[in-house]
């Protein structure tokens, strides 16, 4: 192979003077060996990169310009330092070498570049030195590609464009970074603030993250907004686990929390609901116009690409609306409870099975129960406390004129207060309990959540799943929904039932 020397003139971004740069290069296929020399200009046959160890950050497109890094060049008029290490940014257009400049690596150039010199060359002994998150945080950050390393290490060097304090403090706790000083502004009009990376003070990494902050004040209101978007800074995982995060403590039957004692627990998860809500919409900012789902690109560690490669529906814009449409109508009406229709004990057992203790999710054990004249009709009142918390629950479930014939059933006709979803969970927790009359009442709850497929469909429709409980269910598991595994199930615990 012959060996190629690049020479080309150029302006230094360290000291602002022209120089006459000379550094080798592997690009260039030559026929036979011997000692080359390449200017712009120059014709030239493209060597395969990949073959030569050069890393990948982008494919090109065909046809287009091909911008590659190479080697190190040291500014003689400058400080030897790592701030002061430039690189040479070479692009080859049709077959010519059209540009060659030299350049200081940062996430801008990054974008920039298709390939980056191979493994073996200098500039991945420069990267090493760099701050690297992958060592304090590898659940969220560790990834075996080089270029994702690569970003994240630059961004920790770099001025970060970031909307307001709220993503600061996420951008902190997504890095595994530990706050050892105030955010404060600086002489040249951004924001520094003094970090430690590592998990203890034995392995601290000194980092000054420096951010170019567009609201510098501090959120006023319980719910920290994120205007705009996708986030610069953030990768999308970190708004569908933080939406999954904060919906998970928000109770499904709040209602019971809406007195003296527990209405700053009303509160609290009111605002974590809108909280979930605000991180859902971002994740929606990351799919691009004309595009289906959020791209595997913005999502960067090793462990959060392996979940999404499991559950790439969760990232649709199909699933991401349908469940913002969910809590968005939840929190309009949060903690006010309608009266549920029932049609039969059974119903009520389930309805209040699926609704455990808003304060310390404690499962709704047997309560008092009469019945009571309410709204020109009937309504069955049950009352009691939770026998952990000593919370008072109370459930008004109206009753619906119509008796069924005896047996195990909720009810003739389909339920008013139970979607499928919820009836898919409710027969899972029966099933679990294994007696003879749970698994009844298993069986009752899916042949309930049969009524909602169609005839001739083959699935529950997911607009026949309203609640925030039954859409969990489905986003969990949307194969569930499945006449034919419903129907499978329901016939194993019937059999279990009459065993």
């Amino acid at each position: 192979m012959a060996v190629t020397t690049l020479i080309y003139e150029a302006g230094c971004p360290s000291c602002g003077q022209t120089h006459t740069v000379r550094v080798q290069t592997a690009i260039a296929q030559w026929d036979g060996p011997g000692v080359r020399e390449l200017r712009r200009g120059d014709p030239m046959q493209l060597a395969d990169l990949d073959a030569r160890g050069y890393v990948v950050v982008l494919r090109p497109s065909t046809g287009d310009p091909i911008v590659i890094l190479e080697n190190e060049y040291r500014c003689p008029a400058s400080p030897r330092s790592d701030d002061q290490t430039l690189w040479t940014e070479v692009t080859v257009d049709g077959g010519t070498l059209a540009e060659a400049r030299l350049v200081r690596m940062n996430s801008e150039e990054l974008r920039r570049l298709h390939f980056i010199c191979g493994r073996s060359c200098v500039f991945w002994d420069w990267e090493s030195a760099l701050p690297d998150p992958g060592n304090w945080n590898e659940d969220e950050l560790y990834t075996k590609d080089p270029v994702r390393r690569l970003r994240n290490k630059l961004m920790l060097r770099e001025s970060l464009v970031v909307r307001n304090q709220h993503e600061i403090a996420l951008f902190v706790e997504t890095f595994g970074l530990r706050q050892a000083g105030p955010l404060t502004r600086t002489a040249d009009g951004l924001w520094e603030m003094p970090c430690h990376g590592g998990s203890s003070a034995d392995f601290a990494v000194p980092v000054h993250l420096r951010f170019d902050l567009e609201d510098p004040a501090p959120s006023s209101t319980p719910v920290a907004n994120l205007p705009g978007g996708p986030s610069e800074v953030l990768p999308a995982d970190v708004f569908r686990r933080k939406a999954d995060e904060l919906i998970a403590r928000v109770p499904v039957y709040a209602s019971d929390l809406d007195r003296a004692e527990t209405r700053e627990l009303l509160e609290r998860s009111r605002h974590e609901l809108a909280q979930a809500i605000v991180y859902l919409r971002q994740l929606r900012h990351y799919i691009a116009p004309g595009e289906d789902a959020v791209p595997e690109t913005a999502i960067w560690g090793d462990a959060p690409r392996a979940i999404h490669a499991e559950r790439p529906d969760r990232y649709t814009r199909s699933r991401i609306d349908a469940t913002l449409t969910r809590w968005s109508r939840e929190l309009e009406s949060f903690g006010q409870q309608p009266s549920p229709v029932i049609r039969t004990a059974e119903e009520a057992h389930v309805f209040m099975a699926l609704h455990p203790c808003p304060r310390c999710n404690t499962a709704t054990p047997q309560l008092r129960s009469h019945v009571a004249e309410q709204g020109g009709g009937l309504a069955s009142i049950y009352e009691g406390e939770c026998p952990q918390c000593g919370l008072p629950r109370r459930f008004e479930l109206e009753l619906s004129p119509e008796l069924p014939a005896g047996g195990v059933r909720l009810g003739d006709g389909r339920s008013r207060c139970l979607d499928p979803g919820q009836l898919l969970a409710a027969s899972d927790l029966f099933a679990r309990r294994g007696d003879p009359y749970s698994l009844e009442l298993a069986v009752a709850c899916l042949d309930e959540a049969l009524k909602l497929v169609p005839d001739g469909a083959a699935r529950v429709p997911e607009d026949a799943i309203p609640s925030r409980a039954g859409w969990a269910v489905y986003d969990a598991e949307p194969g569930r929904f499945d006449r034919a595994r419903i129907e499978a199930v329901r016939d194993t615990y019937r059999k279990l039932a009459t065993a």
